[in-house]
């Protein structure tokens, strides 16, 4: 009697202990909560103080002509996969880009961690020559080499996008850098570039009796699909509206291709007509519009035209696409991920005039804390990438309770943890069952399946979007 006395002492001391333990982890776990908290709201202002500063850098750079600033600004405000990393050396020591006086651009030792997570560590200067270059550009490290390249037309964005056809002051030159023009003649004054000059007063004439021909290049291979043609509303010109043609397209300005005929369908003077090319699939940088007759038929009649306006899509040769997580580096056209992009210059006659650090680490995956939320003991974060976690706390409510989630999951794949407190002995265990994306129901049950009233915390953990 007294040996079962003293186990009944112990079994109530023992229990008393698990209960003590029990208060203990749900003080740990209130404490733990307030930090949370605490530290939400100062990554949440930590992230806004980010944006609104990045907000800065691209108003600054779309307000001073630079565009790669922009579009970086512009990037890290819409994309998580991107960071603005600084790169050190092993002294610690800022990755440092300068220019000396014999006309090298110069970086200094770095540590660069690549977008399959390889770390390269640099640890002497590599320079480039620049004699030879004038303009703005991007600047690129080799992973594998340390070597220094430059390119004139990198970006950071989509790859592809919508085209916006540039408003011209001259016909440009074709196979550069930027939107040309080349006819196959024209008038003096009447040239080629006031047909994209946004101007219907203004015209573009041929110099010559038809048929005749307008090249039209753009730098990165462009799929268009419409020609919208204004004819030009001066009088007199009503003998030279365009009637009839063929489009050919080529990305070498050598080999080319018809993909289209056009017929005027509107030839009033100032009328608006269009020419389809709705089924072009090809991303082409050369377009061909060849002229086989005028309204007024051969001889004089040269063809003469107010506006060409182009719709369609580009694709980016030298872009980092912000479209693929992780990202991909293309550089003329092809995916290319030993390059790294480290900043921005600005090169007169093999001379640096404007030199930036623009270290950026394009391809590794991030996730970003983009939203929280804490009302009383309910809470979320959402990250990037779509991952959420979520949770609260139940105050004895009978069991089996139907808990609504606060945000609803993409599928039943999530992982949910609950948390009992107070269970009136050892024999209940928590129970879950009716799982889906926007609820869950859960219980304590011991062995012969009663309940008990259920109060402790529970979390979810699992992807939103």
């Amino acid at each position: 009697a007294a040996s079962a006395q003293n186990a009944g002492a112990y079994s109530i001391s023992a229990h008393d202990s698990a209960q003590d333990a029990q208060s203990s982890a749900w003080n740990a776990q209130q404490e733990a909560d307030k930090v949370r908290e605490i530290y939400s709201d100062k990554l949440n202002q930590f992230e806004i103080s980010i944006q609104n500063a990045l907000k800065e850098i691209s108003s600054y750079a779309a307000n001073n002509s630079l565009s790669n600033l922009s579009a970086l600004g512009n990037a890290r405000l819409q994309y998580a996969p991107f960071a603005i990393n600084s790169g050190t050396v092993e002294n610690g020591e800022n990755v440092t880009l300068s220019a000396d006086t014999n006309n090298s651009l110069i970086c200094n030792p770095c540590t660069i961690t690549t977008c399959d997570s390889r770390t390269e560590i640099f640890e002497t200067a590599s320079s480039l020559d620049v004699s030879g270059y004038d303009g703005e550009y991007s600047i690129f490290k080799n992973i594998n080499t340390g070597a220094l390249s430059l390119l004139s037309d990198f970006a950071i964005g989509k790859r592809q996008d919508s085209f916006n056809q540039p408003v011209l002051t001259s016909n440009g030159v074709l196979g550069g850098n930027s939107f040309a023009l080349e006819a196959s003649s024209e008038i003096s004054g009447e040239s080629a570039y006031l047909a994209f000059d946004s101007n219907a007063s203004t015209n573009f004439q041929f110099g010559a009796a038809v048929p005749q021909d307008l090249t039209i290049f753009s730098p990165n291979p462009l799929n268009a699909k419409n020609f919208e043609i204004t004819n030009y509303s001066g009088s007199g010109y009503s003998g030279k509206v365009w009637l009839e043609g063929n489009i050919y397209a080529s990305n070498d300005n050598e080999n080319y291709s018809q993909i289209g005929t056009f017929n005027n369908s509107n030839t009033t003077v100032g009328g608006v007509w269009n020419i389809d090319l709705s089924n072009n699939s090809g991303f082409y940088k050369y377009y061909k519009l060849e002229v086989t007759s005028v309204s007024g038929g051969a001889g004089s009649n040269f063809g003469i035209v107010a506006e060409i306006k182009i719709t369609g899509d580009v694709r980016y040769n030298n872009v980092i696409d912000t479209t693929t997580v992780p990202a991909n580096l293309y550089i003329n056209g092809e995916i290319n991920n030993d390059l790294v992009y480290i900043g921005d210059c600005t090169i007169a006659n093999g001379v640096v005039t404007a030199l930036q650090n623009r270290y950026l680490n394009a391809c590794p995956y991030r996730r970003d804390l983009v939203e929280s939320y804490k009302n009383d003991t309910s809470w979320y974060v959402i990250y990037s990438d779509g991952w959420c976690e979520q949770g609260g706390y139940i105050n004895g409510k009978k069991a089996p309770i139907n808990l609504a989630f606060l945000k609803s999951f993409i599928d039943t794949d999530y992982t949910f943890l609950s948390e009992p407190s107070g269970l009136g002995g050892y024999s209940f265990h928590p129970a879950i069952s009716n799982k889906t994306t926007t609820s869950i129901t859960i219980g304590l049950t011991n062995i012969n399946g009663g309940q008990a009233g259920y109060t402790g915390c529970w979390e979810a953990k699992g992807y939103i979007n």
